[in-house]
């Protein structure tokens, strides 16, 4: 039963997490996440991971004295600097340790040329 307590500590670290990192961290997994529908178009998925750090960072942050519209701003510009940041951030730097490792494949049937040069158009 000591793993119990050992699932539960780690609970308790992401709820000291600030909502940034938080929302940094679900923008990497959405991003994974749409990586693997295969209907779903690569070129996309930056778009998306930015929205989602929009929506996710205004979800998220706690709510302040501020005005309801000067909130929601903040936290939506916060929010898309944040889906960006993570959407960089693994175009710059997860992706090359994915490419050294050989994590995953490319998306579609893997063929970049054609397997037969005689049988062109």
């Amino acid at each position: 039963m000591d793993w119990i307590g050992s699932i539960t500590s780690e609970i308790d670290k992401l709820n000291n997490l600030s909502a940034g990192a938080l929302v940094f961290a679900s923008c990497i997994a959405f991003g994974y996440l749409l990586r693997f529908i295969k209907s779903f178009p690569n070129d996309r998925i930056p778009l998306a991971v930015v929205a989602c750090g929009a929506i996710c960072c205004m979800c998220a942050a706690p709510r302040t004295e501020l005005e309801l519209r000067i909130w929601l701003v903040r936290n939506l510009l916060v929010g898309i600097v944040i889906g960006f940041a993570a959407w960089l951030s693994h175009n710059l730097i997860l992706s090359r340790i994915e490419d050294r490792l050989g994590l995953f494949a490319p998306k579609g049937d893997g063929q970049t040329k054609d397997p037969d040069p005689k049988s062109g158009p």
